[in-house]
């Protein structure tokens, strides 16, 4: 068993993301879904490529301050590289002993939309930095898991390719309008310029 590497993000001098030293540069991502994605998807995963940024399954502060702390984070050498995903509720532990893990505070209700419904909308400035930090200018973004059209939102207004997939109508057709709204804004951004 392997535990996880440690990965620090750094910005070149026009604001991209660049690779630290070691690592190949990644032009995928795989976020989790909840039972579908986990470590017997990543192992397969990797069998298709190495190339790839998997994350894991969302961890709880609590689960790593007062849990088996092993258990959740002793992942096959196979599953490598592999990003935890951290989450909490309680910002003082996430300020505490898990202060080395990034934060960031849901979604807010002017973000998510008047009419989303979709139970964990991610926030944009989150996905944002996601976007930046793992995909090369013009890089293409595929989330087969759109749910509201976080990823694909962020994506957009990245300026990065976007592609998506959602198997329920309602919540593809608010993550249909969240990214054309965004496609919406780049094209008035791009008009002003």
């Amino acid at each position: 068993m392997g535990e996880i590497a440690h990965h620090t993000a750094s910005h070149n001098a026009s604001g991209q993301p660049s690779t630290s030293p070691g690592l190949p540069p990644r032009r995928l991502a795989v976020a989790p879904m909840l039972d579908w994605t986990d470590r017997h998807y990543r192992y397969f995963a990797r069998h298709i490529t190495r190339h790839t940024w998997l994350y894991t399954e969302m961890v709880t502060t609590g689960a790593l301050l007062h849990g088996d702390v092993p258990r959740h984070l002793d992942y096959n050498d196979e599953e490598h590289p592999l990003a935890l995903q951290l989450g909490g509720s309680e910002p003082a532990d996430l300020l505490g002993e898990a202060a080395r893990f990034f934060y960031c505070a849901k979604a807010s209700k002017a973000d998510r939309g008047a009419e989303n419904i979709h139970p964990t909308v991610k926030p944009t400035e989150l996905m944002r930095y996601l976007c930046r930090l793992v995909t090369p200018p013009g890089g293409l973004i595929v989330d087969p898991f759109a749910g509201s059209g976080s990823t694909g939102k962020a994506a957009i207004l990245e300026g990065f390719q976007f592609v998506g997939f959602e198997l329920d109508p309602q919540y593809s057709a608010i993550a249909n309008a969240r990214v054309e709204a965004a496609r919406a804004s780049m094209r008035v951004d791009n008009a002003a310029c």
